[in-house]
């Protein structure tokens, strides 16, 4: 069966009324999901003002009608997995089954700063997955685990979707992959390279048919760009903060014969002045060239083109960042919305 491509856009961190406006254009222009991050700080060097995701999005719920909602990703130790079960039941609840509750193992600027545990964030991740699965499916709930414990514990109502809503992960590890492969009904890693993708995706497959789970799964990627009318117009919009974003990517630009220190990773960094100052510094020694891959980017026909390799490397349910400023936005979804995504849903149509 030919399987349809799904695409999601993820919402602003803030101001409300440009979250609000940006949720229902995407809707309009037949966006399959919105998403938003879930994050104590936003991520920009100028302004890092964050709305809280789970308030914004059950607000998103009542003025939309169909699309679904999720968070790219929830960071997972920020909340006790109970109170987490229970937000992301209420919100299920108040979008009519909508929801999809993609997971992650947090990144140290929501953590750090806030005093909130984060040793062994993997372990704390497993657990807290065990601990939700649970309480979304069964009544009462003993868990006897090393970083949570519950005794005759339960919610209800239970969620609208059954068995439970679907729940993504953002897996990039072997030991991530296993989690999500036992637990997960989605992935939703940040996509890099298509080759680094396909190679984890078909590790991924391979630990789902290990666990006999093949079936109601969704691979998801989580891909950063910039669409414009030409390539010239995009190259110009993405160089800056494509050359910035790429200093998280510690790893991959090693790769590629550059050295960043691992505190400016996503998984250590700060927000501090000093930590601002190296990323620009850093950022200033990276040709685009040397990244220009890890960005879907240019004319709504050079992003097509990107787009399906993702697709052949097997990702089903693209989401979308774009890396503008609020001036490029409407250009964003409506490239996407009019020129875009009909062509993969005529090009990908299921078909038996």
């Amino acid at each position: 069966m030919k399987r349809n491509v799904r695409f999601g856009i993820a919402l602003p961190f803030h101001p409300w009324q440009e979250i609000l406006k940006r949720a229902k254009m995407a809707e309009e222009l037949g966006f399959d999901s919105i998403w938003m991050a879930d994050h104590l700080v936003g991520m920009g060097l100028r302004r890092l003002d964050a709305m809280e995701a789970y308030t914004s999005l059950a607000a998103v719920a009542m003025v939309t009608k169909k699309v679904k909602l999720g968070t790219s990703v929830t960071n997972i130790q920020t909340r006790h997995p109970a109170v987490l079960a229970q937000t992301i039941m209420t919100l299920d609840h108040i979008s009519n089954g909508r929801v999809i509750a993609a997971v992650g193992a947090g990144e140290a600027m929501s953590i750090i700063p806030f005093g909130i545990p984060w040793d062994k964030p993997v372990s704390r991740m497993k657990e807290a997955i065990e601990v939700i699965l649970s309480l979304w499916t069964r009544d009462p709930v003993n868990y006897d685990g090393k970083f949570f414990k519950l005794r005759d514990a339960f919610i209800r109502p239970k969620p609208v979707q059954k068995p439970h809503p679907p729940l993504w992960i953002a897996a990039n590890s072997p030991r991530t992959l296993k989690i999500t492969a036992k637990y997960g009904d989605g992935w939703l890693p940040l996509g890099r390279t298509v080759e680094d993708y396909q190679r984890m995706r078909e590790e991924l497959e391979n630990m789902r048919r290990k666990y006999s789970r093949l079936k109601d799964f969704e691979y998801g990627v989580l891909l950063y760009g910039v669409v414009a009318d030409n390539d010239e117009d995009a190259r110009k919009i993405i160089e800056f903060p494509a050359r910035v974003f790429s200093v998280f990517a510690a790893e991959e630009l090693k790769k590629r014969g550059i050295d960043v220190p691992k505190e400016l990773s996503l998984e250590k960094f700060l927000y501090t002045p000093e930590n601002v100052k190296k990323i620009m510094d850093y950022a200033s020694k990276i040709s685009f060239e040397d990244i220009e891959d890890f960005y879907v980017w240019g004319s709504p026909d050079s992003c097509i083109e990107k787009l399906e390799k993702w697709v052949k490397a097997g990702a089903q349910h693209i989401v979308l960042v774009a890396l503008v400023s609020e001036k490029h936005r409407d250009l964003q979804y409506k490239l996407y919305g009019e020129k875009i995504i009909p062509y993969f849903k005529e090009q990908y149509k299921e078909k038996s």
